[in-house]
């Protein structure tokens, strides 16, 4: 099995992603960057330190790269979605599909996965939920030895009602909300046939969620053409969850300022990775404080005052950035990632 990792622009966060994989993961076969826009500075030491992993970049890499380094926002905003769709058809049959900022918490066998996920006809299995229940909504679990099979609960497994509630009338979702009668809960439940990384999927499904000419982040087409898929099989796909989350994420960054916009508090995102990449550059940011959690709160406040305070705010934006997937029901299961 195949481990495929998106990469824009956090070698830190990447480096503990990597030493994670070493560390706890067997059964896999090859691990490949699908890269978007980390500078060759960078990438050039995480080859040093990890020469197996095979490096496919993105058709924009150069454009956002070189603005990278700068500390720029790139002026390219697709999303890298013909490196994704042609790495999957290159890919192992099934493959994991990870972010650079998630790590492996604990030993996980793939091939033990891949064999229970191939006998039971099991398209996506969850090793990531962020401690929120309302992203496995089921009617029923069936426990196997190393995976738990999940009957969906969904509102509606018709593509149809998906997209008129969701998808394509955003204004009868905001009337609904403004009305009272929309169930965020509801919305939810569909991530459980679906997750953007942090899962096995089966090679054939992830190849039906995307279309390698999308261009933005538009995660309501994939969970439709998940139901779709779903819908074409007869219902006969299965989807599934490890007994426990076996990988963690982290929130002292992000890879752009996408969906933070209306934050109080503001973070300059391409500046403060630039500050953080640097000091991983020079070996004065320690990838593996506080592991497996995300990285404390007071590490980066110290790393941010030895270097002359240059972003007081963080902390404000890191705590509204947590408090985003809070809302939603996230770590519900278990503490926040961070201390």
């Amino acid at each position: 099995m195949d481990i495929l990792i998106k990469s824009f622009n956090r070698p830190y966060y990447l480096d503990r992603c990597l030493q994670s994989v070493f560390q706890y993961v067997t059964g896999y076969q090859k691990i490949i960057l699908l890269e978007d826009g980390t500078p060759e500075i960078f990438l050039n030491k995480i080859l040093e330190k990890y020469p197996s992993i095979q490096i496919e970049y993105s058709r924009a890499y150069s454009i956002k790269s070189e603005a990278a380094i700068q500390g720029l926002a790139s002026s390219n905003k697709d999303i890298p979605a013909p490196l994704w769709v042609k790495a999957a058809q290159l890919a192992s049959d099934f493959f994991v599909l990870l972010e650079d900022d998630m790590w492996f918490t604990q030993a996980v066998d793939l091939n033990s996965i891949f064999k229970e996920m191939q006998k039971n006809q099991v398209w996506m299995t969850k090793l990531f939920w962020l401690g929120n229940p309302r992203l496995i909504q089921h009617k029923q679990k069936t426990p196997l030895e190393q995976i738990d099979l999940l009957e969906p609960k969904l509102t509606s497994k018709k593509p149809f009602w998906y997209y008129i509630n969701y998808y394509r009338f955003q204004r009868l979702h905001w009337w609904k909300k403004r009305m009272g009668w929309y169930n965020e809960n509801d919305k939810l439940a569909y991530y459980t046939i679906y997750g953007v990384a942090g899962m096995v999927f089966e090679k054939k499904y992830f190849l039906q969620l995307w279309d390698a000419n999308q261009r933005r982040v538009n995660e309501n087409q994939q969970l439709l053409h998940a139901i779709q898929t779903w819908k074409d099989s007869n219902y006969l796909g299965k989807f599934a969850k490890t007994k426990y989350e076996v990988i963690q994420t982290g929130f002292i960054s992000a890879a752009t300022n996408n969906d933070k916009e209306h934050f109080k508090n503001q973070l300059n995102i391409p500046i403060w990775n630039l500050f953080l990449n640097q000091l991983w550059l020079r070996e004065a940011f320690d990838v593996m404080d506080n592991f497996p959690k995300d990285f404390s709160k007071k590490y980066i406040q110290k790393l941010i005052l030895d270097n002359g305070n240059p972003f007081p705010d963080w902390i404000y934006w890191h705590e509204e950035f947590v408090d985003m997937f809070k809302k939603i029901g996230c770590f519900s299961e278990k503490k926040p990632t961070l201390s």
